[in-house]
């Protein structure tokens, strides 16, 4: 979430916290960071990380460039503040309020296991909960489990087998 979506809602952050989802950020305003200078760039992260330690999250990992638009240098900024940079694989444009069906129909024919998928919580996604009510017990059903980002990137499991020589 952005820093002033964070700072109108921070109720709405609770209960996210409550959720046991883990909390990453778009920068302070969603605006996309190849159209500013990479001084500008910097400035948003840094508000950002102000106004989420502000709100008691002092810990945050993972940054998305807004839009998801970003380069090298932004990259390499993103990581001199010691953030990760993330990105999604499934993008359903519920943001574009496609309806309910056509969300949960994206999702049912794209998400496999070990993607992240983009999703909205914003004023202006009026049909991504109910897509979402509709679609977690089915991605269930098909044996896909949810896990946080981190879990995701630096959880790895392998299954050990004895090599004999």
């Amino acid at each position: 979430m952005s820093g002033e979506w964070a700072e109108r809602h921070p109720q709405i952050l609770e209960e996210i916290v409550k959720g046991q989802h883990e909390v990453g950020m778009l920068g302070n305003r969603y605006k996309s960071y190849v159209e500013q200078d990479i001084e500008q760039v910097k400035k948003d992260i840094q508000q950002a990380i102000q106004v989420f330690n502000k709100l008691g999250f002092d810990h945050i990992t993972y940054i998305r460039p807004p839009s998801g638009h970003f380069n090298k240098e932004i990259i390499e900024t993103i990581e001199q503040v010691g953030l990760e940079p993330v990105h999604w694989s499934i993008h359903p444009d519920d943001s574009e309020n496609p309806g309910v069906q056509k969300i949960t129909s994206h999702l049912m024919d794209k998400v496999a296991g070990g993607d992240i998928v983009l999703l909205h919580a914003s004023d202006s996604a009026k049909q991504t909960a109910e897509a979402l009510n509709a679609t977690i017990p089915k991605l269930r059903d098909k044996g896909l489990a949810f896990v946080t980002l981190s879990e995701l990137i630096h959880e790895v499991r392998t299954e050990e087998k004895l090599i004999e020589s």
